[in-house]
């Protein structure tokens, strides 16, 4: 059993995916959560991002990059990557929980950071009203 709280069992992801081609996108999400789990916000995103790059499809890369994104304080983006979760599958009610909040959290800011992230936000609102009314 492999815990995503300590630096051994990041270790062994990391030989996964120098040692095999196959999985990658898995084992690269894998050792983001555990980089998540000790506060590594910009190496969780970097692996996240990577396993997006072998699949634009996966949904539990963009979750956790969403993860990295709030932890790094990054809300927009955040909210976008937990938008691109909720789309693709939208039974994922945490990840519209987390978007939501996101969205609040960037709505109480002040004005100057607010001008600069709401038209990303009013996107993101926009677009979950739409595939809510698809989905009807």
């Amino acid at each position: 059993v492999f815990f995503f709280n300590d630096t051994a069992t990041t270790e062994i992801y990391t030989e996964q995916i120098v040692g095999s081609v196959r999985c990658v996108q898995e084992t690269d999400t894998n050792r983001a959560l555990c980089y998540l789990k000790l506060n590594q916000f910009e190496k969780a995103l970097v692996d996240a991002q990577k396993s997006l790059k072998i699949n634009p499809k996966w949904i539990k890369g963009y979750f956790i990059e969403g993860e990295a994104y709030k932890g790094l304080k990054d809300y927009a983006e955040a909210a976008t990557s937990y938008f691109q979760t909720y789309s693709k599958d939208t039974s994922n009610t945490e990840a519209k929980n987390k978007m939501d909040a996101c969205v609040k959290i960037i709505r109480s800011q002040p004005v100057s950071y607010t001008h600069l992230t709401l038209p990303t936000i009013y996107s993101v609102q926009i677009s979950v009203v739409a595939v809510s009314l698809k989905k009807k």
